[in-house]
């Protein structure tokens, strides 16, 4: 699966609405000024992640631009009028990489509307979309053909298309056509249409429009063989969403990654995105005009640890970072105590299945007998919380998953809670019913290898995946007569004065939460806890980014409004501060080959923090 690495934004101009357009090594950007009606350009060279543009140029007077670039070197260029009118202007013109300029023709009136967008393959066909003028939100759209000598487009008649509002468009070189919108009115619903153009008559056979998301200001980029990448801004906060999929042409349909799940993967405002072969850059606007560019590649999730061995695989466990998913059973709700809801108890909203595919490889479990049967659970007390997902369910999803990954999956199994009679702890039956159940789903794939003298937190990762992709097992509170083959023992490892255990097990993760529900506190509760080299040698240190509902917002969560504060939204907020928190660390310090946070704990585990862990262990170990 296609995803993109974590964004690291540059500043290279200010204006408000940039589009951006690569074929190759060449990028051409678009924006219009801040202050007047005035249409601006970039033109340069990506260089890895690193854009050499040229000077801003202002090429015409106009707003909302957009911009479209072919093999050729060929720029076609779309924009509305400004001082109110609804003219529709395109321009079009040969790149020049070396002098970083665009040599346009002069500018060619085609339709009237607003917020134009458009799309370019190498054979020259042209696909425009945009919205009606007035109070219309119908979109209409425009097929044509570059005529690169009189450095104009032979354009169609204009069609009508579907309701909606900021289309934008992607084409590929088989006349394969993606069109992205955000719901007319006060909806915030997303939707796609497919279609092919047909050049006899400058047309498009589209199929249906298809509801994926909720959000607003999409955009769309759109590979020769079917693949795309969707990126979004929330309707709600200023992040940024991305999901991959590829086309069936015959349905006219997306078949969408991850289970049609979005990934948050950043933060920002007017996102556009252009991607060339594995190279991808997005631009967007910041609240103060500032227009920010990043570079970035495509990685893959599935498989992150096997495919980054190179780095990775002769370091220690505790050397590297993982992505990791807290109360990881939670993303369903069974058997729920009076008080406990979906509010103040779910933690997830992603199977563990998909949130393997995620990347996420570390899983916390908390297992709870309930009617003779085993499932997972988050509980205050004995008669407060939930039963989560089934363990068996869970566990065959880590063994289907396993079928086709070559990486390390830990599982890590504690906080037992035995409902039938009301006991915290399980005792020798009940462990013996967990190992039982988990060696008899995962037994091929169980890593059974020897424990280094240090810990498993000394083992390198070629070590642990020397015979392919290997499921790590770890128990909380495990007699040493239940081990077996496979099962090996876990302790959560504090300062004694904040009433940490002590003792040696297999594998040792220092794990202290902040109990905080204000984002400032827990962030300096585990910067704090990270800086303490009592925390570290010798086990994994796991930073716990998680946020926690005070007493009061959990029985308030007994509402069931929307505008009430729940651990799922309070996990939104945390995710958005990660990445820039750990920039902000490995810049100052507090992050380094010493100190490492090898666990980003997380609730709502939905992939970003695996960008942000390979970019940790990039920036650490490279």
């Amino acid at each position: 699966m296609a995803t993109i690495a974590p964004p690291s934004f540059q500043k290279y101009d200010t204006g408000i609405l940039p589009k951006i357009a690569i074929s190759g090594s060449t990028v051409v950007e678009v924006h219009q000024s801040q202050n007047l009606q005035d249409i601006y350009y970039h033109v340069g060279q990506l260089d890895d992640t690193t854009w050499n543009y040229g000077p801003s140029t202002q090429y015409d007077d106009g707003i909302t631009p957009g911009v479209a670039l072919n093999a050729s070197g060929t720029v076609v260029e779309v924009h509305q009028s400004n001082g109110g009118s609804s003219n529709l202007w395109c321009h079009v013109g040969p790149v020049n990489t070396s002098s970083k300029s665009i040599s346009f023709g002069k500018s060619q009136q085609y339709d009237k509307g607003t917020t134009p967008s458009v799309a370019l393959n190498d054979h020259g066909v042209v696909v425009e979309i945009h919205q009606s003028n007035g109070a219309s939100t119908s979109l209409w759209y425009n097929v044509g053909q570059v005529d690169t000598s009189k450095k104009e487009i032979d354009f169609g008649k204009s069609w009508e298309h579907v309701n909606g509002v900021t289309p934008i468009v992607a084409l590929n070189n088989n006349g394969l056509v993606v069109e992205v919108h955000q719901s007319n009115g006060p909806s915030f619903n997303l939707w796609y249409t497919v279609g092919q153009v047909n050049t006899s008559d400058k047309s498009i056979s589209f199929g249906e429009s298809q509801p994926y998301d909720t959000g607003t200001r999409p955009a769309i980029t759109l590979t020769d063989d079917g693949r795309v990448i969707e990126v979004h801004r929330s309707q709600t906060f200023d992040t940024l969403w991305r999901r991959t999929g590829t086309v069936n042409a015959a349905t006219n349909t997306i078949v969408w990654d991850n289970n049609g799940i979005s990934i948050l993967y950043g933060q920002g405002d007017t996102p556009s995105i252009g991607l060339s072969g594995a190279n991808l850059i997005q631009v967007d606007q910041s609240a103060s005009f500032a227009l920010m560019y990043a570079a970035t590649t495509l990685a893959d999730h599935s498989n992150w640890m096997a495919d980054n061995l190179s780095l990775l695989g002769s370091r220690q466990l505790q050397q590297i970072v993982l992505p990791a998913s807290h109360d990881a059973g939670m993303y369903t709700l069974e058997s729920c105590f009076p008080g406990a809801n979906s509010c103040n108890t779910q933690t997830q909203t992603r199977t563990i299945g998909e949130q393997l595919v995620g990347g996420s490889r570390y899983f916390d479990l908390r297992p709870v007998l309930y009617n003779s049967t085993l499932y997972t659970g988050h509980y205050f007390a004995l008669n407060a919380g939930c039963n989560g997902g089934a363990l068996s369910d869970i566990l065959s999803q880590v063994k289907e998953f396993m079928q086709n990954s070559r990486d390390l999956v830990i599982l890590k199994f504690s906080h037992y809670f035995n409902r039938d009679s009301m006991l915290a702890g399980f005792g020798t039956a009940q462990m013996e019913q967990l190992i039982n159940l988990v060696t008899s789903t995962l037994g091929p794939v169980l890593y059974t290898g020897a424990v280094p003298s240090g810990g498993l937190a000394t083992a390198t990762l070629n070590d642990l995946m020397a015979s392919g992709g290997r499921v790590l097992a770890v128990f909380d509170e495990l007699d040493s007569s239940l081990k077996e083959s496979g099962i090996y023992s876990y302790l959560d490892r504090s300062n004694s004065a904040l009433g940490g255990k002590t003792g040696t097990a297999d594998l040792i993760v220092y794990d202290v939460y902040a109990q905080k529900s204000e984002l400032d506190e827990m962030i300096s509760n585990q910067l704090e806890k990270l800086d303490n080299p009592a925390n570290h040698g010798g086990s994994l240190f796991l930073l716990s980014w998680t946020l926690t509902l005070s007493a009061a917002q959990s029985v308030v969560c007994g509402s069931y409004s929307s505008y009430v504060t729940s651990i799922l939204s309070l996990a939104d907020q945390a995710a958005e501060a990660l990445y820039p928190t750990m920039q902000q660390w490995l810049q100052g310090g507090q992050i380094s080959t010493t100190y490492i946070p090898n666990l980003l704990y997380i609730d709502n585990s939905r992939g970003y923090a695996t960008e942000v862990a390979l970019w940790l262990n990039q920036q650490l170990l490279a």
